[in-house]
């Protein structure tokens, strides 16, 4: 009889324990605590062939948000029950209904959660700094919090640096004594609350100081012949200042041209520029460094230039179909905008694909480009630069001229013509000179033959009167 029974027991184990098998719900607890509007994963697994079903409790007839999805992995049925936000507490069950006609459920108890946190922010000069976090629950029965450990990070606050400095007082509060800008960060209390398996982990964040330094600017305007400008910025945060560097477009002043025109005054670090010109104007950064402030912070000055458009070359030669470029190069601060002009009318570029506009040292449209110049091009283009924090505008132009793509060829075949001519002349003077000069010869050979002949008639006479000579 007892064997008999012993037998029964252990058969209904097994039964027991392979229906368990058969459905099962992750993550594995029996109830699971969530915040209220939080997101949640469970997944629901059979071995089984079958057909993987939910059911969840409702709030007059409303869900929380959710999505499902079934899906097959390594032979095994799996649905998907996402909760997107989190509002009605109680029983999920998954169940499945086998193609052998068998049904096998698991259940988890979604218990809703409502946080109650302190999150200081850092200060330079506390004592202490507090994180609390406290939980209410949707039970009826009363909440019991057995045991709370802080952590940060996947360390436990008693294994940090300095951890001396991290307590847990009566109420379970995180107390930071002498806290330093290092601790600033997200912290997590994970609570083991008494009949639940699994611990509740609440996030608090220790948050960084936002200052309001407050600080007072003097900026300067560019004068012409000015003997120097004074940049100043002062802040009464009330924190020691370690040091004070000045720079321009993120440029260290020791690093501009002339770096000796620029000096700071260590008393009150304003920067004074002897002999300004039009180029020293610009954006100017004032950049504080603080006792007990990791991160320095920067204070912008504006030194101020009305718009001033480079000399042009008073014209320029090209030929037909060639690309023409000319750049509009202005100073001042802060940044004047550039409209090109062709005969005193505004150039359109929209109309021709020819022509193209394109940002020149920071000016939008500074740069004028025309592809394939024609004769219709040919005129007065004018860079006329206009700010309205001054309400002046500078003007400079240029003339252009058009040639025809042979004009270069004329001048060249004016000079080949000219030597040809030239040659030309040559050859006739030479050729009408030697003729001259065959003519001269032969007359002297004419008037040279009939006198020696007679010297010769002489001769022959001299030498019969003589014979036996």
């Amino acid at each position: 009889m007892a064997l008999f029974v012993q037998l029964t027991i252990l058969a209904l184990f097994v039964t027991l324990s392979y229906g368990n098998l058969e459905v099962s719900i992750t993550p594995d607890v029996n109830e699971l605590l969530i915040k209220g509007e939080s997101a949640q994963v469970l997944k629901c697994s059979s071995s089984e062939s079958g057909t993987l079903t939910w059911s969840y409790p409702k709030v007059n007839g409303v869900s929380s948000d959710h999505l499902e999805k079934t899906i097959s992995e390594n032979g095994q049925r799996r649905s998907i029950f996402e909760i997107t936000n989190f509002t009605v507490p109680g029983e999920m069950h998954c169940e499945i209904n086998t193609d052998g006609g068998n049904t096998y459920t698991d259940t988890i108890k979604l218990i809703l959660v409502e946080e109650r946190k302190v999150e200081p922010t850092y200060q330079y000069g506390n004592k202490s700094a507090i994180l609390s976090c406290s939980i209410a629950w949707s039970e009826s029965k009363p909440l019991s919090i057995e045991k709370v450990t802080w952590m940060r990070g996947d360390k436990a606050v008693s294994a940090l640096p300095e951890s001396g400095r991290f307590q847990t007082d009566s109420s379970n509060s995180l107390v930071i004594d002498d806290p330093k800008r290092g601790d600033i960060g997200l912290y997590t209390a994970v609570m083991k609350v008494k009949g639940v398996q699994t611990p509740y982990k609440c996030e608090v964040s220790f948050k960084e100081e936002k200052l309001d330094l407050n600080f007072s600017k003097s900026n300067a305007t560019y004068v012409e012949k000015m003997e120097y400008a004074a940049l100043s910025c002062t802040t009464n945060i009330g924190l020691e200042i370690k040091n004070v560097e000045w720079l321009k477009n993120d440029t260290h002043i020791s690093k501009l041209e002339n770096p000796d025109r620029f000096k700071v005054n260590p008393e009150n670090y304003t920067l004074s520029i002897d002999s300004p010109k039009r180029e020293d104007a610009g954006l100017y950064i004032a950049r504080f460094t603080f006792e007990g402030l990791p991160e320095p912070h920067d204070c912008q000055v504006k030194f101020k230039c009305p718009p001033y458009v480079m000399d042009f070359t008073k014209s320029k030669n090209l030929i037909e179909k060639d690309k023409m470029e000319l750049q509009c190069r202005v100073l001042g601060f802060p940044k004047a905008v550039v409209t090109w002009l062709k005969d005193d009318v505004p150039l359109n570029v929209s109309l021709d694909e020819r022509i193209e506009l394109h940002t020149l040292d920071g000016y939008k449209n500074a740069r004028l480009v025309i592809k394939n110049i024609e004769f219709s091009d040919e005129g007065e283009y004018a860079c006329h630069a206009f700010s309205s924090s001054f309400n002046q505008s500078d003007t400079k132009t240029i003339t252009v001229r058009v040639k025809d793509k042979l004009a270069a060829l004329w001048p060249f075949l004016g000079i080949v013509c000219e030597v040809i001519i030239l040659c030309t002349i040559i050859f006739i003077y030479e050729k009408r000179r030697n003729k001259r000069a065959e003519q001269e010869e032969n007359k002297a050979q004419e008037a040279d033959g009939p006198s020696m002949e007679k010297k010769d008639g002489l001769r022959h006479r001299g030498n019969s009167g003589n014979p036996g000579a």
